[in-house]
């Protein structure tokens, strides 16, 4: 059936060192169930991930020894990763006969939790480059996105000596960004800043139901876009529209019907392989709201 419809998915658990594989583009692949929650300005992005059909060895293992998780899923013509993270809890279940394990994972992980900085910088050092120092202590990539040359350069030395959680989230406030860590990387943004990737949804293009206008923005479910990145912008095209904000009879909110540009602030991505739900939905900002606190 998932090759009528040609929905895959790979799970990966484990390191180098020993990983299990459980493969989704097998002509009869296992039964998944998935939630992925990605969210942005300082959220840590969430994933509950339920896989059938495991030998009982292979669920020992994932109960016992692994803690890292990669999960890609989407369609033969377009997939790619929605999730790569830490397991903090694991559970195994019954549904009538099948044994299935339930993967309760975060994005960040002891790199998170126990990251600390004990450094100064110096005199004339940008700030760009501090927050990206600090940002480093997590142990991943870090991509700042906007423009950050207006931030000031250090008229004397800086010390820092506390969690790289605690300092972020203050400089944050006092140099207008917003931060999270997401698909193995820690993504900086300005406020208001905003990829240029453009991706585009209608009726005839995936989209499903009604995008539902909020006070910022819109709610938009689509059929499942794995290629989605927070920060992304997104056309939709939609001929309905339905209202989720106080005051709609004094409020005038233009625009809500034909096409209309916003800003990805929020993904979360639901599967489940043999039932109907295989979706994408986009928490957006109109172009004009600058960030949510």
């Amino acid at each position: 059936m998932s090759l009528i419809w040609g929905r895959v998915y790979k799970l990966e658990v484990g390191d180098d060192a020993e990983k299990l594989v459980v493969d989704g583009f097998a002509p009869d692949p296992a039964q998944i169930q998935f939630r992925i929650d990605r969210g942005y300005g300082g959220f840590d992005s969430l994933a509950q991930i339920v896989v059938y059909g495991l030998s009982r060895e292979s669920r020992q293992k994932v109960y016992e020894r692994f803690d890292t998780v990669r999960f890609a899923a989407g369609y033969r013509d377009n997939w790619g990763q929605l999730f790569a993270g830490t397991i903090y809890n694991v559970s195994i279940g019954r549904d009538g006969p099948d044994t299935f394990v339930t993967l309760f994972c975060r994005a960040s992980g002891a790199n998170w939790d126990d990251a600390q900085v004990v450094r100064t910088f110096g005199r004339g050092a940008h700030m760009s480059e501090v927050i990206t120092a600090v940002a480093e202590s997590f142990e991943l990539p870090v991509e700042l996105v906007g423009d950050f040359s207006d931030l000031p350069t250090l008229a004397s030395s800086l010390p820092v000596q506390q969690s790289a959680n605690s300092w972020l989230a203050g400089a944050a406030k006092d140099f207008d960004f917003t931060w999270t860590i997401d698909s193995g990387r820690v993504i900086i943004s300005r406020d208001g800043a905003e990829r240029k990737t453009v991706h585009s949804t209608s009726a005839l293009t995936g989209l499903i139901g009604t995008p539902i206008i909020t006070q910022y923005g819109a709610e938009v479910t689509t059929a499942m876009m794995p290629e989605v990145q927070m920060l992304d912008q997104i056309e939709v095209t939609n001929q309905t529209s339905q209202f989720n904000f106080s005051n709609p009879n004094s409020v005038s909110r233009p625009d809500t019907i034909g096409t209309r540009r916003y800003r990805i602030h929020g993904i979360t991505h639901d599967g489940d392989l043999y039932s109907d739900n295989w979706s994408t939905t986009l928490q957006c900002l109109n172009p004009r709201t600058t960030t949510l606190r």
